[in-house]
């Protein structure tokens, strides 16, 4: 008697057992088609952006090329390279053309397993970065970036003349751009940390070296032909 009693909570258990994943697989399986669909449509917002911005390509240019000057004339090198900067410029505008249709469709891909108040929080959090990458942006190409450029090439040296490649002044201006919106997220970012847990003045100052380390570190670009490391000064 007790053994039919044994067998038959185990059959019990394990029906129950089954149906808890016969039932969650499903659902798991509607979030994954739910990601592979909104992940399709970021893609075709990121092609239809890249090829919507080719008629403008002169424009994009013309703003890519402002903070050079008339002094200065941009070379490629390689018999492809014109054709690589016009795509390397339209890949650049479709990422920006195509970055609010990705961040709506994280929103509303993780809306439902948020609360309310968490998602206000992080709605904000959200709204209050793109802000500032873009003020940071703003600041490097109207301010930094000529600036940096005007120094970089104000060299005299003797029997050698600037020549710059269309390629590496396409990177160079990229990375600087990026570096001033990421650096325009340090407030946000001192912001979140003290939320998480509050910082005296004497934790501000302690870690201000790494800050101007790291603030250093984004204005060299070596990789790209240019450094603007002599103009960072202790």
């Amino acid at each position: 008697m007790m053994k039919r009693v044994v067998h038959r909570n185990l059959a019990k258990r394990k029906t129950s057992n089954s149906s808890q994943v016969s039932g969650s697989s499903p659902v798991f399986m509607d979030h994954i088609r739910e990601l592979q669909w909104r992940l399709a449509i970021v893609v075709l917002a990121f092609l239809a952006t890249g090829v919507a911005v080719y008629p403008f390509f002169d424009k994009i240019v013309a703003l890519l090329l402002k903070p050079l000057g008339n002094n200065l004339s941009l070379v490629y090198l390689t018999p492809g390279g014109a054709f690589n900067f016009a795509v390397q410029v339209c890949i650049y505008a479709a990422m920006i053309g195509a970055l609010p249709v990705a961040l709506y469709h994280i929103y509303r891909f993780v809306m439902p397993a948020v609360e309310k108040t968490t998602l206000r929080g992080v709605l904000g959090y959200s709204l209050s970065s793109l802000f500032l990458a873009a003020v940071g942006v703003a600041f490097s190409y109207f301010l930094a970036l000529p600036a940096a450029i005007q120094f970089l090439t104000s060299f005299d040296l003797k029997n050698i003349s600037p020549m710059l490649t269309v390629e590496s002044y396409l990177s160079f201006v990229m990375t600087y751009l990026l570096a001033g919106a990421l650096l325009f997220q340090l407030p946000l970012f001192m912001t979140i940390i003290n939320r998480i847990k509050p910082m005296t003045p004497r934790m501000l100052m302690s870690g201000q070296r790494h800050v101007i380390a790291i603030s250093g570190s984004d204005n060299c670009d070596v990789s790209s032909g240019y450094s603007n490391c002599p103009i960072e000064k202790p």
